[in-house]
């Protein structure tokens, strides 16, 4: 944010929204995803699920 991009976070769902799909627009619409890897993350099928579908659509992925 601190250099001019809007940033998404799950932390932004709204109460009562269909939850994946508001996930799965927030990817679509986004210019890359940043998947953040802990232990936590890579245990959930969640997280999981959100990596493989920027993946599949083709989403920049960066590595560092």
């Amino acid at each position: 944010e601190a250099a001019g991009y809007r940033v998404w976070i799950d932390t932004q769902i709204r109460s009562g929204e269909g939850w994946r799909d508001e996930i799965g627009e927030a990817i679509t619409s986004s210019i890359a995803f940043l998947f953040l890897m802990s232990p936590e993350t890579i245990e959930s099928k969640y997280c999981l699920e959100e990596l493989f579908f920027a993946s599949s659509i083709e989403k920049p992925i960066p590595i560092r």
